[in-house]
């Protein structure tokens, strides 16, 4: 996917007025019939490859919102209590072989994630070697700019704007933010940019961002899951040979399984389970493959049109010479 960089100006200096920023966090919500609700984490700041990713679903914007997602919590703490995981999982603490049960329950818990019909996982991969987090020309030498700014990226051309008719709530586990450049300054950059990329209205908001602690939520725990796995495949987990590894391949091949045999390791583009890898220049091999699916009906399309073409033709002539 080609993309605009975010930009990195716009986490360093202030809004012209507080007031104006004060306006844009309490613009009125905008209408839409539907809600996607995000839940999104990060892996492996400091390795070659990181990982932004989101669980998301939709919901009827005129439903409880706050009860489904009260079922689902509800749904995974009773699972993980069978398995004797009465604190949080996370991908940092993946069970042994050894530890059986409790690997078990992890296993358990991907399988009923993916179980769910409308629950989809995608994520974006960002190669550090090409785009640092702390790049003085783009992120302004600082990596909370870099961090922010790669998160506006993910969220709106990632997911955002291929559904411009939705509203976005989107919670965030929490991050070592400072004043001035925080969850609020996140909010307001994925607004500018969804706006900028849809031409949606200046005068509604159409998404809400919040913060919240991995303990106290599942659905951020597994969505730590999913990209803390993605993550290790990327880096070269898969290649490690040591008994904390061996558990996390393990649960690497449940999550391939549960996702109709995704491969974690390279870009995936369509299904419940999607990976991009971030490019700058140029389009990415999401897109070429969209374009080739596209040139592919066309081809189709032309040839079809050139057969039945092709076939007035004959039926004129042969009207021509029977009626003559």
């Amino acid at each position: 996917m080609e993309y605009e960089a975010a930009d990195a100006h716009s986490f360093t200096q202030p809004e012209q007025g507080a007031t104006r920023q004060t306006s844009a966090l309490t613009l009125p919500r905008c209408p839409a019939k539907v809600t996607s609700m995000m839940f999104c984490d990060e892996s492996s700041q400091k390795e070659r490859f990181f990982v932004l990713g989101a669980l998301y679903f939709r919901v009827e914007s005129s439903s409880d919102r706050t009860a489904e997602i009260s079922s689902l919590e509800t749904r995974f703490t009773n699972l993980k209590a069978q398995y004797g995981l009465f604190g949080r999982v996370k991908w940092g603490k993946v069970p042994t072989p050894q530890q059986q049960n409790k690997l078990e329950g992890y296993k358990s818990l991907i399988r009923d994630l993916a179980s769910i019909r409308d629950m989809k996982f995608k994520c974006m991969v960002v190669d550090r070697t090409k785009y640092r987090l702390d790049d003085k020309t783009v992120c302004l030498g600082d990596e909370l700019t870099g961090y922010l700014k790669f998160y506006t990226v993910f969220l709106t051309d990632g997911i955002m704007v291929k559904w411009p008719g939705y509203f976005y709530d989107i919670t965030i586990d929490n991050y070592s933010f400072r004043e001035g450049q925080d969850s609020n300054r996140l909010k307001l950059s994925v607004e500018g940019r969804y706006r900028k990329k849809t031409g949606k209205t200046y005068l509604q908001r159409h998404c809400d961002l919040v913060t919240a602690n991995e303990e106290d939520s599942n659905l951020l725990q597994l969505v730590d899951l999913l990209t803390g796995a993605v993550a290790f495949c990327w880096n070269g987990g898969m290649l490690r040979d040591s008994a904390r590894s061996s558990g996390r391949k393990q649960l690497v091949e449940v999550i391939r399984r549960s996702y109709g045999g995704v491969r974690l390791d390279q870009q995936q583009h369509r299904g419940k389970f999607v990976i991009w890898k971030m490019e700058k220049e140029g389009r990415s091999a999401e897109d070429l493959s969209r374009l080739a699916i596209l040139r592919c009906a066309e081809s189709s399309f032309v040839r079809a049109s050139a057969r039945l073409r092709d076939f007035r033709l004959r039926r004129r002539r042969f009207a021509a010479h029977f009626f003559n």
